[in-house]
């Protein structure tokens, strides 16, 4: 049997992507098998959320004015042919210095601030260029990006992607496009077409009570004063998207309504995938029942029956 070699972990929020990932990671370096981790916010291969996309002609501005912060940049920087990729929620940024972490964050391209099939395209010339130089029969045949040559890629290698297959982009094209199913599994379905020799595996930890979970996960992500500012972030997302305002939606009610709607669309698209789509169920975040259950999967082990393979569409 062939490995997996692209393990996608997906989910609602507060469902534990992070820290399944995370145990996925030790599980694989554990047993001998190399492998890399991006979460949320890292520097991705394939993925632009939460990354300034900044033309190359920008750069030499950027450090002039930020010379403070130009080696913290240049270690959480990617080049393209002609656009430099930032994490910029990576590095630490002065209070006083709230101008640049605008000005990064003013460069990505999530939340339409590209056109949708500029936004597609970026996405799939990385996601098809990642897998090529994972692929060692197509490694030859990388396009050069104008900047670095590709490396010899590791058969062996494992990658595993948090959140950045259907979260990222349904809440783009749900949120921000008025895509319908039909167009967001086509979307999908192309992504992971253009992955299929890595022969990828999707792992998504299904909530029975979202209500429960997207409170708990409030509760973990308030400041030190208390306040929650995770949950005030997200509401005031959602209710100024162009979905939040064609719905009139405001505030906890709103976002419970719209994570509904999401993992309906969520189950729909990994019926619609042709790949392996194990659904895992968490609720009483049991690390070391899930830890077994991922150890099993990921080591092509036998996985019970309380592990599905596909949803349930009702």
């Amino acid at each position: 049997m062939s490995p997996n070699r692209l393990i996608l972990f997906e989910g609602l929020p507060g469902t534990g992507k992070s820290t399944l990932s995370k145990q996925a990671y030790e599980i694989l370096t554990n047993h001998g098998i190399p492998a890399v981790l991006y979460n949320e916010g890292n520097l991705h291969p394939a993925d632009l959320s939460w990354s300034a996309c900044v033309p190359l002609s920008k750069l030499p501005n950027l450090f002039q004015t930020y010379p403070a912060y130009e080696s913290a940049i240049k270690e959480h920087m990617s080049l393209e042919a002609d656009y430099a990729v930032i994490a910029y929620t990576e590095f630490p940024i002065k209070e006083e210095d709230q101008a640049l972490y605008d000005l990064l964050a003013s460069y990505e391209i999530y939340d339409a601030r590209i056109p949708l099939a500029d936004f597609k395209k970026k996405h799939y010339d990385r996601w098809e260029r990642f897998a090529k130089e994972h692929t060692p029969q197509f490694a030859d045949d990388i396009p050069s990006n104008g900047i670095t040559s590709p490396k010899e890629p590791n058969s062996e290698q494992r990658f595993i992607f948090e959140c950045t297959l259907l979260q990222n982009h349904i809440n783009e094209l749900l949120l921000f496009h008025n895509q319908n199913e039909e167009e967001i599994i086509l979307h999908i379905s192309h992504l992971v077409e253009l992955v299929k020799d890595l022969n990828p595996v999707l792992i998504y930890l299904n909530p029975t009570d979202i209500a429960h979970t997207t409170k708990n996960a409030a509760k973990e992500r308030c400041n030190p004063s208390g306040e929650p500012v995770w949950l005030n972030s997200v509401c005031k997302w959602i209710e100024e998207s162009p979905y939040g305002k064609a719905h009139s939606l405001s505030g906890l009610p709103a976002l419970l309504a719209y994570l509904k709607n999401r993992k309906h669309i969520e189950e729909i698209v990994m019926h619609a995938l042709p790949i392996p789509c194990y659904i895992l169920y968490n609720d009483t975040h049991d690390w070391m029942q899930m830890n077994d259950k991922i150890r099993k999967i990921l080591l092509n082990a036998d996985v019970s029956d309380e592990v599905r393979h596909k949803p349930r569409i009702k």
